[in-house]
This record gives structure tokens, C-alpha cells and sequence, in this order.
């Protein structure tokens, strides 16, 4: 219940509830939210609990993913003793597959303590593992997924109506949601905002997605999985992937068939997938900052009596040879571990070079480490100029401006950014080992060579003032800013807020002067170290490192 509180009392917290019960109707499974009614929960019983457990949480309705260091003869053997005895439940059946297509399009408004206006517009679209899902992937990132987006084009960076705008494509196994989402800058019509999102998303249903954009939006999906991949748990890891694809499609090799079809995807399958879902009718979300109503609850049901389905006959166990009641066994031996050796260069230039190689993925990954962090804000009198110079790093670059540098960083696939720490600041790299020699090129231009534009400037200024004042209305961000100077006192270099960002006046009062003198003291190759960890050797980095 107090998770469920916490979830609901962040700034626009309410509105995951009220979109769960706007999007289906009361008769659908995904009408309510996981963590369920407060006034449910306190109406069930612990026997409720035992019987919910009892019915549904047997081997048989479940899917477990061994990942990592292991064989299959090991895992099999491992799994029967300790699992093997357990016996099977009844057998959940498939659910019924139901989009929910809304009938007629909606609009919900409500207010809450936030900081600016929040406007999200959602369809219900189709469900994990079908072709369709994959195509609204790629859709989603040329429309608005990715920082060279259309609606990042026009509502962050033309029109600066929003802080941010994204879109996505959430599968689930009944049915699926796609959204886009703009945090309206203060002072902007969020009518105006909703009519740019009309106007680009029909264009790109009309027309269909360039080639270049498809290519770009292919090459962030293909990186992602890979990225992903590199873990064996976690979201995204090697067990998360095939665990969700034996569940959903039972299939655990499932996602070969995304990535099949989105490699062989055209412009025309991703136009008409949005055409047949985006075309239908859509609920408008819209959080304003206002006095915040509690959400009312309906009242505990009163379920249904109950009785236990049969267990299949054909499941059986094994018996055990497990001794429980002697607890968990005690480890007495432990594997050696083996890290990967750790080489050394120095570059021409000063710069530490420290390399291990780790050739599971082809994923090179480069970390720049400077002396000197945000702890140093105060002695210049600027607080937040470490975080807010590395920010603006990868908003242009040599020859291209903050749209050029964010189209070519997803042409290549990378990951590029920078920021500042309590004592130190970074900038990292992430790139294809097919795309090392161009990414690091892109990468050696935003460290040597950022463009600090001032209409750039402009524009992630309000971005990071909007950004303070989220800050300072979530919990979480308040905690951050006030304790560090209740912590060590007023004018002590870790007093600052921990989230590095500032006050709303001294970002105000930054000038390109301040971060152009910042970049030439801060970032100094002959200070630094630059570590690298993935798929290459000393022999093939350094002339790569050297060259750029």
C-alpha cells in the first residue's frame, strides 16, 4: 500500500491510474493497475493470498531462465533437485487477446502540484509479438524517439514551445499502448502544442518515413538490442529477453524475428502500420498545475466463489534429495575470478589510456574522466556551470549544429554524452565496433571542438530551469538539494545541490564567455584518463585515439 502511495504522490503520479481505467473498459484485464486498489487490498484476507498462490504459482505456469556462466547439462541437473519435487498448480490458460480500440476519441484534464503542463495522447495498439508492434517501434523513433526526431525538430528546437517531447510503443501481452508526451514550456497554449503533434503526425502517416530516417531509426534498434544483450539480467539482459519471449510467444528465440523484420522493413509497411492504428481514436492526457484532488476509489468487490481447477495428470515431480530442513546450503568453494588484464598507454597528448578488452559484443565503450566536478561551482561563483557546459558538449559540434550532431551520433549508432560529478566530470562514448574510427571522430568533436551556440544555449536554459523546478517539486529532488547544505553548511564546496543543476538564477546569469573559459580549464587531456572496455585491442585504439 505504501508503494502504491509513493507512485501516486510524485508530480503527475495520478495519472498512471486514470489512464489504466480511460483506456479499457471496466471489463478488461489492464482496466486497473497491478499494485490494484488500496480498498481491495485491505479487504483481502491472508487465505486470499494463500489461495491466489496455490492456484496460479506452480512450475507449470512458469518460465526460468539460467543466464551467464552455466552449462545446459549443469542447469538441468540443478533445476530437477531443487525444483523438481515441487507440484504442478492448475494451468493458467492463455488470456484472451483484446486491444480495446477506443470507440470515439476523449480528452481527460486534471490538476496536480507540478511545475508545468504535461500533455500525453495515447492509442490502444497492438499486442507483443506481432509484425505490426515492431513497425510502430520504428515509427515511434522517427516521429518522436529520437533526438533527431520530427517532433524534436519542430516543438524543442524551431518552434521552443516544449522542454521535451518523446513518443513510444508499449507491447503488453493483450494489447499495446502508443503515446505521445510534450512538458509544455510555461506561458505556451498547450492547444498550439497539440495542433503541431496533429499536423507532423498526419504528415508522417501520409507520407511515410524518409530512407534516411528509416535507416536511422533501424540502426538505434539494432544498437539497443545489442547494448542491451551485454548483461545477461536486467531489463533488456540476455534472461529478460528470453524469458518474455517464451512467455508471450513461447518462443524463446522470438526476438530473431523482430530483428528480421525490422532490418527488412520499408518505408511503405511502417506507413501503413501507423495508418491502420494511428488513424483511430485517441485519448488526450493533460496534467496543469493546479490544487491536486485525491483520486476517489471504488469499493472492495465482493468475489465470486471459488473453486480450485484440477491439476493436469500429466505433470509429475521427481522426489527430492534436498534436505530443507537444514536451511540453504553453506558455500564452502568459490571460482577464481578472472578480470580482464588491465593495459596501459599514454597518448601523445598526456591523456592515461586504460583498456580491457571484453570481446562478447561487438561494443566499444569509452569513458573520459576529468579532474574537477561540480564541488567547484562555488569557488567560481557560478553554481551548476560543470554540469551545464558538459550538457551543452553534444548540442553542436565542429561543422554541425545540435540537429546535425544528433543525426549523425544515430547514423553511427552511438551513444554520446557528458556531465559533471561531485568531484570529477566525464564524457562517454558508446559506440559499434563496425562505426569505432567515425564515432570517435564525432566524439573527439565534441570535447575538442563543442559549438556553445547561443541560440542553443537559449534553449537548454530554459530546458534546465524548467528542470530545477521538477527538482524542487518531487520529493526525491528536494531531499537532493536541501540536505547537502544541512550536511556540511553554507559556503563548504559539497553544500551544493547534489543534483548538480543550480539555481534557476545563476543558469540565468551563464554566459557563452563563462562556458567557452569553463571548457578550456576543465577539460585538459594532459589531466585526464580515458578508459576503454569492449571489442579491441591496444593495437587497433590507440591509432584510433591518436588520429583524433
Amino acid at each position: 500500500q505504501n508503494e502504491k502511495r509513493q507512485g501516486m504522490n510524485q508530480p503527475y503520479g495520478q495519472l498512471r491510474e486514470i489512464v489504466s481505467h480511460t483506456m479499457y473498459p471496466d471489463s478488461h484485464p489492464y482496466h486497473h493497475t497491478t499494485i490494484g486498489s488500496l480498498n481491495d487490498l485491505n479487504a483481502a484476507a491472508l487465505e486470499d493470498v494463500k489461495t491466489w498462490f496455490k492456484t496460479w504459482y506452480g512450475p507449470n505456469n512458469a518460465v526460468l531462465v539460467l543466464a551467464g556462466d552455466i552449462d545446459v547439462a549443469t542447469a538441468r541437473e540443478k533445476v530437477a533437485k531443487y525444483f523438481g519435487d515441487i507440484p504442478a498448480s492448475p494451468t493458467m490458460a492463455q488470456p484472451k487477446v483484446d486491444v480495446a480500440v477506443l470507440k470515439t476519441n476523449g480528452r481527460t484534464e486534471l490538476e496536480d502540484k507540478v511545475p508545468q503542463v504535461m500533455v500525453r495522447r495515447m492509442w490502444n495498439v497492438p499486442q507483443v509479438g506481432t509484425r505490426d508492434t515492431d513497425m510502430l517501434d520504428l515509427f515511434s523513433d522517427v516521429l518522436g524517439g529520437s533526438a533527431s526526431s520530427r517532433l524534436d525538430k519542430r516543438l524543442v528546437h524551431q518552434e521552443k514551445l516544449v522542454d521535451s517531447v518523446g513518443t513510444g510503443n508499449w507491447a503488453s501481452q493483450l494489447g499495446g499502448n502508443f503515446f505521445v508526451s510534450a512538458m509544455v514550456k510555461q506561458g505556451v497554449d498547450p492547444a498550439r502544442v497539440e495542433a503541431i503533434i496533429d499536423e507532423e503526425l498526419n504528415k508522417l502517416i501520409a507520407e511515410g518515413p524518409t530512407a534516411e530516417e528509416l535507416a536511422r531509426a533501424k540502426t538505434s534498434y539494432e544498437s539497443n538490442f545489442i547494448r542491451g544483450i551485454e548483461r545477461i539480467g536486467g531489463f533488456g539482459g540476455k534472461a529478460d529477453v528470453l524469458a518474455s519471449c517464451a512467455i508471450y510467444e513461447n518462443n524463446p528465440g522470438c526476438f530473431r524475428d523482430s530483428l528480421k523484420a525490422v532490418a527488412a522493413a520499408t518505408p511503405a509497411q511502417v506507413r501503413e502500420a501507423a495508418s491502420t492504428w494511428l488513424t483511430k481514436p485517441s485519448h488526450v492526457f493533460t496534467v496543469k498545475p493546479g490544487a491536486r484532488k485525491e483520486l476517489a476509489e471504488d469499493p472492495a468487490g465482493t468475489p465470486a466463489p471459488f473453486t480450485l481447477p484440477k491439476v493436469d495428470a500429466k505433470y509429475k515431480t521427481t522426489a527430492s534429495t534436498v534436505d530443507r530442513s537444514k536451511g540453504v546450503p553453506v558455500t564452502a568453494s568459490f571460482p577464481d575470478l578472472k578480470f580482464p588484464t588491465l593495459q596501459r598507454a599514454t597518448l601523445s597528448n598526456g591523456t592515461t589510456l586504460i583498456l580491457a578488452e571484453r570481446h562478447d559484443i561487438p561494443v566499444v565503450q569509452l569513458n573520459y574522466q576529468f579532474d574537477g566536478g561540480y564541488s567547484a561551482d562555488a569557488a567560481a561563483g557560478k553554481p551548476g556551470i560543470a554540469n551545464f557546459t558538459a550538457g551543452l558538449l553534444d548540442e553542436g559540434a565542429g561543422d554541425l549544429d545540435a540537429l546535425g550532431f544528433a543525426s549523425r551520433r544515430e547514423e553511427l549508432g552511438a551513444q554520446i554524452g557528458a556531465g559533471a560529478a561531485l568531484d570529477s566530470s566525464n564524457a562517454m562514448l558508446s559506440a559499434l565496433k563496425k562505426n569505432l574510427a567515425p564515432s570517435v571522430a564525432l566524439f573527439a568533436d565534441m570535447l575538442r571542438k563543442p559549438r556553445f551556440d547561443q541560440a542553443e544555449i537559449d534553449r537548454v536554459k530554459g530546458q534546465w530551469i524548467a528542470g530545477i523546478k521538477q527538482e524542487k517539486a518531487n520529493p526525491g529532488g528536494i531531499i537532493q538539494r536541501v540536505v547537502p547544505g544541512l550536511v556540511f553548511g553554507a559556503g563548504h564546496p559539497y553544500a551544493a545541490p547534489r543534483t548538480g543543476s543550480g539555481t534557476e538564477a545563476s543558469i540565468a546569469a551563464l554566459t557563452r564567455d563563462d562556458l567557452v573559459g569553463y571548457h578550456a580549464r576543465a577539460l585538459r587531456p594532459q589531466d585526464a584518463t580515458l578508459v576503454v572496455v569492449g571489442d579491441t585491442t591496444l593495437k587497433e585504439i590507440v591509432p584510433v585515439l591518436e588520429r583524433h
